[in-house]
């Protein structure tokens, strides 16, 4: 085993800035943002999650969305999960995000509070 020193995401009242650490077999965008990161900012008020000027409303409980619609015209709209390794990810159903965002390793990630 190797400790890995990951870079640690940017906290501030309303906001967490991380970035893309690791792109899995699916194509989803994991993040440096871990699920004990996200509650307090919670708290506060409605989330989005940004990347690549794209808007996520929320953080689902599934890789799934229902905004979906079978044979829907363009790729499937990108969801923010908590995944497996307990990090904040970026997914699209049956779509690589990756290549749907054109995001990398390095993308900068923002979660922050809706503003109304």
């Amino acid at each position: 085993p190797r400790k890995l020193d990951l870079p640690r995401p940017e906290k501030s009242e309303n906001a967490l800035t991380g970035e893309v650490i690791y792109i899995d077999n699916f194509g989803n965008l994991i993040t440096n943002i871990g699920s004990g990161d996200v509650p307090a900012l919670k708290e506060t008020g409605p989330l989005e999650v940004v990347i690549k000027g794209v808007r996520i409303e929320g953080i689902s409980g599934t890789y799934f969305t229902g905004e979906i619609k079978q044979g829907a015209p363009g790729p499937p709209p990108p969801v923010a999960v908590i995944g497996s390794t307990d990090f904040l990810e970026i997914a699209c159903y049956m779509a690589r995000a990756s290549d749907v965002l054109g995001a990398g390793v390095g993308e900068r990630v923002d979660v922050r509070v809706i503003k109304k």
